[in-house]
């Protein structure tokens, strides 16, 4: 493999593992809030706080990042595309 095509590909490598921890983020996250009636319902209150509790510390992310994921900041390193 030519030594130019290297950092390409490790760039390639990286911006695959943050999408998938984008993605896993992701999933926790909706799956909190999946989660949350549920739980409420069979009224196991405390993880309802517990779940909530994540889901607002995650808008408090956003938030703070006005309204992007933080990893968007990590993976524009390893790309130029910017579409979503």
């Amino acid at each position: 493999m030519p030594a130019q095509l290297l950092p390409l590909r490790n760039a390639s490598r990286k911006l695959v593992c943050i999408k998938l921890l984008h993605t896993a983020v992701w999933a926790l996250f909706a799956g909190c809030i999946v989660a949350i009636p549920i739980v409420a319902a069979r009224l196991q209150f405390r993880w309802a706080a517990l779940l909530t509790a994540l889901v607002l510390l995650e808008c408090g992310v956003l938030a703070f990042n006005r309204g992007t994921c933080p990893l968007t900041n990590v993976a524009v390193r390893y790309t130029d595309e910017r579409s979503d």
